[in-house]
């Protein structure tokens, strides 16, 4: 089963996508950009969720700091952000996101979008 990192420091942000995603995928969670790193290096997920906006490192600077390191530079990530606005997105996939899910979430988007990275999580 693929494994997924989901990073936002909303509880109960994390806990719906918690449950959506864990139908397809097994799980892990950080609550800010600093914890999102770390738990990337040590478990190699298949894909990261991030949300822009957290504490510790923000969503953009826990990208950065894992497309620099040679171990978690090809993992994707799937940015999370209120902001859609096309300025907004062309910085997410400019600054090396995979891609993006505007909030509030669209769960068939969502979902679409993982399994364009993860093809064996098709829900």
């Amino acid at each position: 089963m693929p494994t997924v990192l989901i990073a936002d420091d909303d509880d109960a942000f994390r806990f719906l996508l918690r449950e959506v995603m864990a139908v397809q995928c097994q799980v892990i969670e950080a609550t800010n950009g600093r914890d999102a790193v770390t738990q990337a290096k040590d478990a190699l997920p298949d894909l990261v969720i991030l949300d822009i906006d957290m504490p510790l490192l923000n969503g953009m600077q826990a990208l950065a700091l894992l497309r620099a390191d040679e171990k978690t530079r090809a993992i994707p990530v799937l940015m999370l952000t209120a902001r859609g606005g096309l300025s907004d997105v062309e910085a997410l996939l400019q600054a090396g996101a995979n891609d993006y899910v505007i909030k509030p979430l669209d769960i068939k988007k969502l979902r679409a979008k993982v399994a364009r990275f993860i093809p064996s999580a098709r829900p």
